[in-house]
């Protein structure tokens, strides 16, 4: 895919090599080539919502929470519905003390859609919910074992 990018540079070509890398640091732990290619992503439209989350993703997971959350609130400013970032932006909340925050996040989180194509997978964002005592049975596909 890194060979066709410099063929075709496009939002969606970025926005998933993107993701793929960062995935590839998650199974091995070296998160370096995905946030040197994530910049380099954000650098080429820092418009899509997709584009600015991945950079969010990467820099968590490097431990670099203060841009991370930065990075998180303008990916909120261009698609305030994004699963993925109202995940992560509830965490950083979370560990801020700032739970009121997160219960919204987590509720339009949770209120909405779930997508195959989000990164983070539902349950975990219930399962944070439930850590701060979100009330779950106002959501009707909610079930008390999940």
């Amino acid at each position: 895919m890194e060979t066709l990018l410099k063929i075709v540079q496009t939002v969606n070509m970025y926005s998933t090599l993107g993701f793929l890398l960062i995935a590839q640091g998650d199974q091995t732990g070296d998160y370096q080539k995905a946030l040197d290619f994530n910049r380099k992503a954000y650098d080429y439209d820092d418009t899509d919502a997709s584009i600015v989350d991945n950079l969010g993703q990467v820099l968590y997971r490097t431990g670099e929470i203060e841009e991370a959350e930065k990075v998180f609130e303008k990916a909120l400013s261009i698609k305030p519905t994004q699963f993925d970032t109202l995940y992560f932006l509830s965490r950083i909340r979370i560990s801020q003390d700032r739970v009121e925050e997160a219960r919204k996040m987590l509720d339009t989180a949770l209120d909405k859609t779930y997508s195959v194509f989000n990164t983070v997978p539902r349950e975990n964002a219930i399962e944070l919910a439930r850590s701060i005592g979100m009330d779950l049975s106002v959501y009707d596909d909610i079930s008390a074992e999940n």
